[in-house]
């Protein structure tokens, strides 16, 4: 995936189903984003920090109850996540943020 291309709400993403060994050695980031962290579902980039032992890249797999915000943000490595297969779920490109993660990501608990 071209880095260069990811742009925060807008790049729709799938996390890999097992994480790389070591992806996330040295990056600073708060334990909530840690523990949000979830192979083999899908995404929205939300935000992107460079530096911190790596650059980190938040993504978030589920809206709030009241689809106002975006949940479950997990922090990643760019080896951690591929783009979206917009070829297999041709609908998915019709859909807004909301309406992806309400159909392709994980239920908000």
């Amino acid at each position: 995936m071209d880095l260069n291309k990811i742009k925060a709400r807008e790049t729709r993403v799938t996390i890999a189903a097992k994480f790389k060994k070591n992806a996330t050695t040295g990056m600073f980031v708060g334990e909530r984003n840690m523990n949000a962290r979830m192979p083999g579902v899908n995404g929205v980039v939300v935000d992107f920090v460079p530096g911190h032992g790596g650059d980190i890249w938040f993504v978030a797999h589920s809206m709030t109850q009241d689809n106002q915000s975006y949940t479950n943000i997990g922090a990643y490595s760019s080896r951690e996540f591929m783009e979206f297969n917009v070829k297999e779920n041709p609908e998915s490109a019709a859909l807004d943020n909301r309406e992806f993660l309400n159909k392709y990501g994980v239920k908000p608990v």
